[in-house]
């Protein structure tokens, strides 16, 4: 369940395995998995799932955020 509260969103993406998780807030696990070795370098999908909220003020980081 979604509020009007801000959330953190993280993908990680291990380019040898294609492994790819995404998380929210401080989740210890990914909410999704997928694996992907087509994934191109350079883009970046927002809002090609099931979300119907709106995005405001995104970061994003090319490189590991520690």
């Amino acid at each position: 369940d979604w509020d009007d509260e801000w959330h953190h969103a993280r993908v990680v993406r291990d380019t040898e395995t294609g492994s790819i998780k995404v998380y929210f807030d401080n989740m210890q696990e990914p909410i999704m998995t997928a694996t992907d070795k087509t994934f191109l370098t350079g883009r970046v999908g927002i809002g090609s799932f099931d979300d119907t909220g709106n995005f405001d003020e995104i970061l994003l980081f090319g490189k590991k955020v520690e």
